[in-house]
């Protein structure tokens, strides 16, 4: 059975309009997330911080492009390797955080 089909309609994911709002929705993740990241960027005032924030930071644009690439692509079974990036980018968030946190702390010879 084909992900589209459900019975003899389709599913609201491969409409345009589902396209459409998904688009509406990375757009605006991007325009608030994109000056946020270029203002630290600029302020880097401190960069044993910052460097961790910027990567954090990085997850709205990736995981909000990564989803709009699956949701367009469902059909051609692509989709798999834009979702392993986007696990991936995931994963190597959390040693950003963690890194991060060892950061505040003092580094990991004072915990």
């Amino acid at each position: 059975m084909n992900i589209s089909e459900a019975g003899n309609e389709t599913c609201f994911v491969n409409t345009y309009l589902s396209y459409f709002l998904s688009f509406i929705a990375v757009t605006i993740s991007l325009s608030i997330n994109l000056p946020h990241i270029y203002k630290h960027l600029i302020n880097f005032r401190n960069p044993s911080q910052q460097k961790w924030i910027v990567r954090i930071m990085f997850i709205v644009p990736v995981y909000s492009i990564a989803s709009f690439l699956c949701l367009i692509s469902l059909e051609s079974e692509n989709y798999v390797y834009i979702q392993v990036f986007r696990d991936c980018y995931e994963a190597f968030l959390i040693y950003c955080f963690l890194s991060l946190c060892f950061t505040y702390l003092g580094g990991e010879a004072c915990i």
